[in-house]
């Protein structure tokens, strides 16, 4: 029994560090297209501003 304790403890820890690393690199991909898409918009502001 106690292995077997063990063994699911350790598979739940596995599986939570496997959901921090899938959610750490969706941060990451969201804060890299947030930046991108920051971006973006300001080389978009800097060309509208020649019409005016």
């Amino acid at each position: 029994m106690r292995i077997g304790l063990q063994a699911f403890k350790y598979g739940r820890g596995f599986i939570s560090f496997k959901v921090n690393l899938i959610l750490t690199g969706l941060t990451v991909i969201v804060f890299v297209v947030s930046s991108s898409t920051a971006k973006s918009t300001e080389s978009s502001d800097i060309e509208l501003f020649p019409k005016f």
